[in-house]
């Protein structure tokens, strides 16, 4: 999904995990909230999946996935009301859920 002439994964992911944190600035989270899991899907695990990406501290090596959602539920914090709120907590159990149904099984040994 992220092509050469894209924005670049790592830059993507924190100016929306900047404006997530700030709960989209009181926008209703009813009408941006279900657009996030889709974000969330189609970017990379982790810098490193992107050849243009280089690692320069440790936050970007946090999988991009993650920073997000972790973002998005700090924004709650800063949801104009109940209802955004609930909308936002929504939008993170989603995330989560894929997010684990996603993740690769660990193989068992054999022996």
């Amino acid at each position: 999904p992220w092509h050469k002439n894209a924005m670049e994964p790592v830059s993507f992911a924190k100016s929306l995990s900047k404006a997530l944190r700030r709960g989209c600035c009181g926008a209703p989270a009813a009408a941006w909230g279900p657009t996030i899991l889709p974000i969330v899907a189609s970017l990379p695990v982790s810098p490193s999946d992107d050849n243009q990406t280089k690692k320069k501290d440790e936050k970007e090596s946090q999988p991009l996935p993650l920073l997000v959602v972790s973002s998005l539920w700090e924004g709650r914090k800063s949801a104009a009301g109940m209802a955004d709120a609930l909308s936002i907590v929504s939008a993170v159990a989603e995330c989560v859920t894929y997010l684990m149904l996603r993740r690769p099984k660990k193989q068992q040994d054999s022996s």
